[in-house]
C-alpha cells in the first residue's frame, strides 16, 4: 500500500486561523509532510499568504487584497474571526512564510492564485534557496506552464475541480492530455471523484495525485486504500495516524 503525503491545508487550519503563521507553525510541531497555501498580489505587488480575493471573510478589513496596500493589510486582525484567542494574528508576507519554513524539510504547496504569479513567485523561491522544496500550482493552465518553462527544477501541479454529480464532465483522457501538456508533476483534485481505477491511470501515465480537501476520516482512510500520493486536509492530526 502506497503511504501517501499528509499535507497541511492552509497550515493546521482545522484548529488555527487559516493561513496565519500559528497555523502554519502548528503544522510544522506536528512534523507534516507539506503544508498550503495561496498567495495573492497586493495594490503596491506584494506577495500576501491569503485565499480568497476579498478581506472579509479572514480579517477585519475588507474589500479586495488587489486594491489594498500591503501596509493597510498588515494592520488588519486575521485570527479573531477564529476564535477571540488568536486576536492579533496577522496576514503573513510571503517571505514570512518561506522563511518560517525553510530548512524544515517540509515541502510547500503554493497556490498561484492570479494570473502572472508565476515568476514573481519563482524569483522569491529562489532567493530564499527552495526550489527542491516547493511545489508550485494553481487552476490556470498558463501559471503551471509558465512556471515549468521558466523554472523547470521546480515541481508544478494543475488543480481541478469536477461535479461528483456530473460524471460526464471528466474525461479522463482530456485531462492527462492536459496535464501532460502543460508539464505539470501533479495533478490536484477534489477528492469525490478519486477512486482506485482513476488513481491507477494516473500512476501508469508518471502523474503524481494530491486530494483535497479530506476533514472526514472515513474519506481519508478509503483514499489511503485507493493509493493517492498525497491527502491535503485541515486536521492533519487525525489523518496522521491513519497513515501511519
Amino acid at each position: 500500500m502506497k503511504k501517501p503525503f499528509v499535507i497541511a491545508h492552509r497550515g493546521f487550519s482545522g484548529l488555527y486561523p487559516e493561513n496565519t503563521l500559528i497555523a502554519f507553525q502548528k503544522a510544522l510541531d506536528l512534523k507534516v509532510d507539506g503544508m498550503e497555501c495561496d498567495i495573492h498580489f497586493t495594490a503596491d505587488n506584494q506577495m500576501v499568504v491569503m485565499h480568497d480575493p476579498e478581506l472579509e471573510r479572514t480579517t477585519n478589513g475588507a474589500g479586495l487584497i488587489s486594491k489594498t496596500t500591503l501596509e493597510e493589510i498588515r494592520k488588519l486582525d486575521a485570527g479573531s474571526w477564529k476564535s477571540p484567542e488568536f486576536k492579533g494574528e496577522k496576514v503573513p508576507t510571503f517571505d514570512e512564510f518561506l522563511a518560517l519554513a525553510k530548512g524544515t524539510g517540509v515541502f510547500l504547496c503554493i497556490e498561484l492564485k492570479a494570473y502572472g504569479m508565476a515568476i514573481p513567485a519563482i524569483e522569491k523561491i529562489r532567493e530564499y534557496g527552495m526550489e527542491d522544496q516547493v511545489i508550485l500550482f494553481s487552476f490556470y493552465n498558463d501559471n503551471v506552464r509558465v512556471a515549468k518553462q521558466y523554472a523547470p527544477e521546480i515541481t508544478t501541479l494543475q488543480l481541478r475541480w469536477f461535479d461528483v454529480n456530473k460524471p460526464e464532465t471528466l474525461n479522463r483522457k482530456e485531462l492527462i492530455n492536459s496535464l501532460l501538456s502543460s508539464y505539470a508533476n501533479w495533478l490536484g483534485i477534489n477528492f469525490q471523484v478519486m477512486n482506485a481505477e482513476f488513481a491507477r491511470e494516473l500512476s501508469q501515465r508518471g502523474i503524481l495525485t494530491a486530494c483535497w480537501t479530506v476533514d472526514e476520516e472515513a474519506e481519508m482512510k478509503r483514499l489511503i486504500e485507493v493509493g493517492v500520493d498525497a491527502i491535503i486536509t485541515n486536521y492533519p492530526d487525525i489523518l496522521q495516524p491513519l497513515v501511519r
